[in-house]
């Protein structure tokens, strides 16, 4: 079994690439969970194994960086025990699952793939501030920025894969083929046909 994880600030396409990941044969779980009605047009679904995952994550680190041991512990026992041995391909998407890289290798003696999203930091400041109506452009901005440079200060030397949003957007097939010889995922075809720029992607 092979292990990808996708980082990147919300709001920067790592939905839309898992999505991509997905229906070309990687592992993310079955059960679809649909976003709220308001949405359900513009944004792409998520999967319940993953929304799973990224709680289990959250209560695994207390204040970003410190790992809470009997929160790890619940993670893997609730979550990785019923990861499907016989999958060839598992990804699976959380913006700070980075830190958890120590356990997960010392837990699944697997080294996981890293791929992380970039997207035009302007554009995804004015995406988060119209969509939460809670922050403003300045803070959204730096928030981008702070999460760059933890995702760069914990995988400094790691082999990671990069993917600008907007480019993708543009050469989807080709951004898609290039992705999928990183992680060794090998469909029969590629299939792209779910990115939409007119989707909501975060």
């Amino acid at each position: 079994m092979s292990l990808t994880l996708i980082i990147g600030a919300s709001f920067s396409g790592t939905s839309m690439i898992a999505h991509v990941c997905h229906a070309n044969g990687a592992w993310m779980g079955e059960i679809l969970t649909e976003p709220p009605e308001e949405y359900r047009e513009s944004q792409h679904y998520d999967l319940y194994e993953n929304i799973t995952f990224r709680s289990l994550c959250r209560n695994a680190l207390n204040i970003d960086t410190e790992i809470d041991k009997k929160s790890l512990d619940k993670l893997f026992k609730a979550f990785f025990v019923s990861l499907p041995t016989d999958s060839e391909c598992v990804v699976l998407k959380y913006p700070k699952a980075f830190y958890l890289l120590p356990a997960l290798r010392d837990k699944l003696q697997v080294e996981p793939k890293l791929v992380n999203v970039i997207r035009n930091p302007f554009r995804r400041a004015f995406s988060y501030v119209q969509r939460t109506q809670v922050f403003n452009v300045p803070y959204a901005l730096m928030e981008w920025d702070q999460a760059y440079m933890q995702a760069a200060e914990a995988t400094d030397g790691l082999d990671m894969y990069t993917i600008l949003y907007e480019r993708f957007l543009k050469e989807p097939e080709m951004e898609a083929k290039q992705l999928f010889d990183f992680i060794g995922l090998k469909p029969e075809k590629v299939d792209v046909s779910m990115v939409d720029t007119g989707k909501r992607h975060f």
